[in-house]
Order: structure tokens, then C-alpha cells, then sequence
């Protein structure tokens, strides 16, 4: 039995796509009640 968060907070400099990739299964989870990511668009690009 995991933990699941009711929130979560995500800064991870550019690597917004592969966090949320591996994280599906806490994004799934009926617990989570907010995300709240900050996205840098020119380390996406």
C-alpha cells in the first residue's frame, strides 16, 4: 500500500512531461485533489 498525496506541487525545470509520465497512478488516484506545476515553456521546447 502506497502513499497518495490530496496535493501536489511540481518544479522540476523542463522535465514536467517525464514527471507526470511516471507518475500516473498518484494522477489516477481519487485522493488528489490539486496539482500545481510550475511549467518553463523555453526548457520544454
Amino acid at each position: 500500500m502506497g502513499y497518495y498525496p490530496n496535493i501536489l506541487k511540481i518544479d522540476v525545470e523542463g522535465f514536467e512531461i517525464e514527471v507526470l509520465k511516471g507518475m500516473q497512478t498518484v494522477l489516477a488516484s481519487s485522493t488528489l485533489r490539486a496539482v500545481f506545476i510550475e511549467v518553463h515553456f523555453k526548457l520544454l521546447e
